[in-house]
């Protein structure tokens, strides 16, 4: 490692935990003085602002198109592919929803406050119990106006472009809501994938980098048929040609 990196390395984790604190300690204060019922309405700013500044903390350009040509202003569950933890900070900047995470982040340090404060819905998926548990949250906050759920079928991380196949599980809490889906696909600078790592090793790769451009293509909302399995593989080949387009533009934006 050089003198350089080491320095990037060091400041951007030291903002990193110092922002995610900030932002933390200044939203609970902001909680005890508010009404619970306007909870919804302002942990979204929050999430935002903490995204907007990793963003520019990990000097992370976003080559974002909509096929709509404007972002859908309908959705309540926006699903993508999933690369890497950046996915987060990515999908909280564009549309701040609440997300489904993997309970072991519920206990990390700091981070896992906050995410338990911006109300991620949480899910064992070793445990059926869990399961279920996570399956009628999504399906409670599916029906509330204003903040969509935000997950990713695939339930762990992939290598390159190639989508994994889709868990049917969010697809059945959405049956017969009558919800639409906002489909995202997300292509990263080869290299940057979060496989067979821990996350601190994977936020050490990722902190000594100068920083990259990521594509993100956001489709069509759409309606689901309230068939599980069949809408898992609709959003899969959705999410597939979305992943394609961003991967096209990201590799005819480099020199």
């Amino acid at each position: 490692m050089t003198i350089a990196q080491a320095f990037r390395l060091t400041w951007r984790v030291l903002i990193l935990f110092l922002i995610t604190a900030i932002l933390t300690i200044v939203g609970t204060f902001h909680s005890w003085l508010i009404p619970k019922r306007k909870h919804h309405i302002y942990a979204p700013v929050y999430f935002k602002a903490w995204s907007k500044t990793l963003l520019t903390l990990f000097s992370v350009r976003l080559d974002l198109a909509f096929e709509t040509g404007n972002k859908p202003d309908s959705g309540q569950l926006v699903i993508s592919n999933h690369s890497s933890p950046l996915d987060i900070v990515i999908l909280a900047y564009i549309f701040h929803g609440r997300f489904l995470s993997q309970i072991e982040i519920k206990h990390w340090p700091l981070i896992g406050y906050a995410a338990r404060k911006l109300g991620t819905i949480f899910v064992n998926r070793g445990n059926a119990q869990s399961g279920m548990q996570a399956m009628t949250e999504i399906r409670k906050q599916l029906k509330m106006p204003g903040q969509p759920v935000v997950l990713f079928p695939e339930s762990v991380a992939s290598t390159g472009d190639k989508i994994n196949r889709f868990r049917r599980g969010a697809f059945s809490a959405a049956k017969n809501t009558g919800i639409e889906v906002i489909p995202v696909g997300m292509a990263y600078p080869p290299g940057t994938e979060w496989i067979d790592e821990t996350f601190v090793q994977h936020l050490r790769r990722v902190a000594v980098r100068p920083g990259g451009t990521i594509a993100v293509r956001v489709g069509h909302a759409y309606k689901l048929t309230d068939t599980p399995d069949k809408d898992a593989e609709i959003a899969r080949g959705k999410i597939q040609k979305l992943v394609n387009s961003a991967r096209k533009a990201l590799d005819e934006g480099q020199p």
